[in-house]
């Protein structure tokens, strides 16, 4: 909304250096078919390719803690990978599981989380990228585990460049607690619910790392 935008650039006027914001207006009409997550906005990071005219482009979730210099992920060759992003799991071990293994996914294949993408944008779209991932959600639909993130990850699972860890340290409630000297250097990112900052969200075991953690901090953002 225009009092989103407001207030985000005010937070962004505090690091006292050069930034453009641009409002991109989509539709999510060509996913109502698609398993409803909180909504069907999770399902529009597979538009990127087609929305954003640039070579390369950095996905983000927007239940993430930056404590690093995400500047660095565009160093990363991709090497004629399409996409990389962190994984911390194999197949057999993850919640999409049943579905992936019933597709004729091999168990071993390693399965990542897509909350941070670094996309090769022109590998993307030579490869239809979008229209694939809407294809298949359209004949798996509300059967998606974990919406989107299924689609990646059978269609290429295969194929991405595992990320460093650090750059999706994933946690919630009922994993282990981190302590101080791991949120060093590291992007969080606070899967399931509830999320630290809302309704209960003080019970989350982790909720400290926000008090501790200033996302805005200008020492922490810089740009090339």
């Amino acid at each position: 909304t225009d009092t989103d935008l407001k207030d985000l650039n005010a937070q962004l006027d505090l690091i006292h250096s050069s930034y453009r914001i641009n409002k991109i207006n989509i539709s999510t009409k060509e996913f109502s078919s698609f398993k409803w997550l909180g909504g069907y906005m999770t399902y529009a990071r597979i538009l990127i390719p087609n929305l954003i005219d640039e070579p390369k482009a950095l996905y983000l979730d927007c239940d993430l803690v930056i404590n690093t210099d995400v500047c660095e992920l565009f160093d990363i060759p991709l090497q004629g990978h399409p996409f990389g992003a962190v994984s911390w799991n194999d197949v057999s071990t993850s919640n999409d599981s049943f579905f992936l293994l019933h597709h004729q996914c091999l168990a071993e294949q390693k399965y990542f989380n897509a909350g941070v993408l670094l996309l090769d944008l022109e590998a993307l779209r030579d490869d239809r990228f979008t229209e694939k991932c809407i294809d298949f959600g359209a004949v798996h639909g509300k059967a998606l585990p974990s919406a989107d993130q299924t689609i990646l990850n059978f269609l290429y699972g295969k194929a991405f460049l595992p990320l460093p860890r650090r750059y999706n340290t994933v946690i919630s409630t009922d994993r282990e607690t981190l302590v101080a000297e791991q949120i060093h250097d590291r992007i969080i990112h606070f899967v399931g619910y509830p999320k630290p900052w809302s309704l209960f969200g003080g019970i989350h075991p982790n909720s400290w790392i926000l008090k501790t953690v200033c996302v805005w901090n200008p020492a922490m953002l810089r740009t090339r």
